[in-house]
């Protein structure tokens, strides 16, 4: 499929069927945006918790730059003089100004020049359960449970645990993530 020249949303449809076909035709269909000047280039976001409230001063930063922003109050974010091309979004709600502590999540996206790119919906972040949390990689079994979930046990073996720093014990919660 080769976009055409129009910018727009799902203004690119190709149908494909073939003799015999007893089901229904498959659609595909694609939007697009035209490129224009890479210094133009913007990443932009929203950051919402569980509850669809906004999460103040989260930092959004892109991997291997020192490109960053911190949400607003109303949890947006904007960076600007973003690369071109493939990249990987940081969400850190650890520097939130709110009460609650929240994750580090990642998100791959391919980013066009000149565009306000823009992932497909807002960025959730749950608040994360530290009440609930158990030190776990060391030499015996740990049994996480999740705080307003009756019967939801996740079991963490003994020497199993590895984390994003590559140290083998550490600290470990579950919690409940939008349904979204």
């Amino acid at each position: 499929l080769t976009l055409a020249q129009q910018e727009g949303i799902n203004n690119n449809v190709v149908s494909a069927t073939f003799t015999g076909l007893t089901g229904s035709q498959a659609n595909f269909v694609a939007s697009g945006i035209t490129p224009r000047n890479p210094a133009n280039t913007i990443v932009t976001g929203l950051v919402l918790d569980n509850a669809n409230q906004p999460i103040p001063n989260a930092t959004a930063s892109i991997k291997g730059s020192n490109l960053s922003a911190l949400t607003d109050a109303s949890g947006r974010f904007t960076i600007s003089h973003a690369p071109v091309g493939s990249i990987v979004l940081f969400v850190d709600g650890a520097t939130s100004t709110r009460l609650e502590s929240f994750p580090f999540l990642e998100f791959p996206m391919v980013t066009v020049a000149g565009q306000d790119n823009h992932l497909n919906g807002p960025i959730f972040l749950p608040p994360l359960d530290l009440d609930n949390s158990k030190v776990v990689g060391g030499d015996e079994d740990v049994v996480l449970t999740l705080k307003g979930n009756p019967g939801v046990a996740y079991t963490v073996f003994a020497h199993s645990a590895t984390f994003p720093d590559g140290s083998k014990v550490g600290r470990l919660t579950l919690s409940a993530v939008h349904a979204d």
